[in-house]
């Protein structure tokens, strides 16, 4: 099935979030998913992770018995909340993990 629907990245991290927790809640592991869509195991991981096709996640939720619209649904808030939080830990200061991690400067 082709699907056509703006590729913004986070939107399909956050699709991958939803189609793992509902792998999980069927109690299901990534193996039998890929057996019953007809791919393999690393494609149903891309697919979670929200580096696989649109085509690939609509093809997992088809057979996880998610409908489009919940796998889609407020798709852009679930992406701005993501977003948001990477951007929270990228301009986070840095704190070395140990003193021996710390770079000396120059006086």
């Amino acid at each position: 099935m082709t699907v056509s629907i703006p590729d913004f990245p986070l939107m399909r991290v956050a699709a991958g979030r939803r189609l793992y927790a509902h792998r999980r809640k069927l109690g299901l592991n990534q193996q039998q998913v890929a057996d019953r869509v007809g791919i393999t195991q690393p494609n149903v991981s891309c697919a979670e992770r929200g580096i696989a096709s649109w085509d690939t996640a609509v093809d997992i939720a088809r057979v996880l018995d998610l409908s489009w619209r919940n796998l889609t649904h407020q798709l852009d808030v679930e992406a701005a909340e993501i977003a948001a939080g990477l951007a929270a830990t990228l301009t986070a200061p840095w704190v070395p993990a140990r003193p021996a991690d710390a770079v000396p400067v120059a006086a």
